[in-house]
């Protein structure tokens, strides 16, 4: 199914990349009215908790 599917449009819809990139998709979907992303981790699982944690320090 991977040559059916514009690569476009999977930057569109997924929170890949570095750390950064995906905390600054993240960012965009709630910037353009999501409440509730559904983050589901396709690699190393602690990266992502770690990614998306939110800081010790009373953030």
């Amino acid at each position: 199914a991977m040559p059916y599917v514009p690569d476009d449009l999977v930057y569109r819809i997924t929170a890949s990349g570095t750390p950064e990139e995906a905390r600054a998709k993240v960012q965009e979907y709630l910037d353009h009215g999501a409440t509730c992303p559904i983050l589901y981790p396709l690699g190393d699982v602690r990266l992502m908790i770690d990614t998306f944690a939110p800081s010790s320090g009373g953030q």
